[in-house]
């Protein structure tokens, strides 16, 4: 993120996103949507903490996002820049409640909307919640791993690897929410022609590091579009449905 200005409950950012980041396309690809998604996050604790002066120890917990393609995402040749357009709005109660639709123009032209909502808690109310987290009792970061110990049910088992640093930027109590998407986002994109798909996904409950997740996909009526199921320990801890950029 280049440069970011707060006015009232807009902000408006200038990002680049460099072709040799790690996430982005060897082969003159599309531009990632979890790229896309991880600058709406951002965008996300910049809101956070300008539009309701959340302090710096305080947690922002995502409960929903989404990413609609308006435009074929940009062929990535030599950085992407574009510029992000943020409007929130701010509920008070338990710290507040954080929710914005936001804009990218690449050239001037939209390429992508979005839209994020998240809890702000406090060190305290955080702590009330998630005292009872168990952390791993092994790693899960081995990604060639063929099972996970008495998983069964359908669904193919979700790897995470919490020495990424872009999706583990900080160390926590809980697999990512970032984590989940990039799960999600792997499976679809492998069933679009373009790569790209459009993508709208609530989360229900924290994902625990201690236990295992599985990804399920139902196809939904509306052609091209599925829905996505996660789940941990028999319940839904997030859902999400996708559609490919044609």
């Amino acid at each position: 993120m280049l440069s970011a200005e707060v006015e009232g409950e807009q902000l408006f950012a200038a990002v680049s996103v460099p072709s040799w980041h790690e996430r982005m396309p060897n082969h003159q690809g599309s531009l990632p949507e979890l790229i896309v998604l991880e600058i709406l996050r951002q965008c996300g604790y910049l809101m956070a903490h300008s539009a309701l002066g959340m302090p710096g120890d305080w947690h922002l917990v995502t409960t929903a996002l989404a990413l609609e393609w308006r435009a074929t995402p940009p062929t990535v040749r030599a950085d992407v820049d574009f510029t992000c357009t943020v409007t929130g709005r701010v509920r008070e109660g338990d710290g507040g409640h954080l929710a914005f639709h936001a804009e990218l123009l690449s050239h001037g032209d939209m390429i992508a909307t979005g839209e994020l909502e998240a809890r702000c808690l406090a060190p305290r109310h955080y702590a009330a919640i998630r005292g009872f987290a168990e952390r791993a009792s092994r790693s899960h970061a081995n990604l060639d791993a063929p099972t996970h110990d008495g998983v069964s049910g359908p669904g193919r088992p979700v790897r995470w690897n919490d020495q990424d640093r872009f999706l583990f930027n900080r160390r926590g109590d809980h697999v990512v929410s970032m984590a989940l998407v990039d799960a999600v986002l792997a499976d679809a994109a492998s069933s679009s022609t373009s790569g790209n798909v459009s993508i709208r996904m609530e989360f229900l409950r924290f994902a625990e590091q201690s236990a295992a997740i599985l990804l399920e996909r139902e196809t939904l009526g509306t052609i091209g579009q599925d829905l996505w199921l996660l789940r941990q320990a028999g319940q839904v801890i997030a859902r999400a449905v996708t559609r490919p950029v044609v």
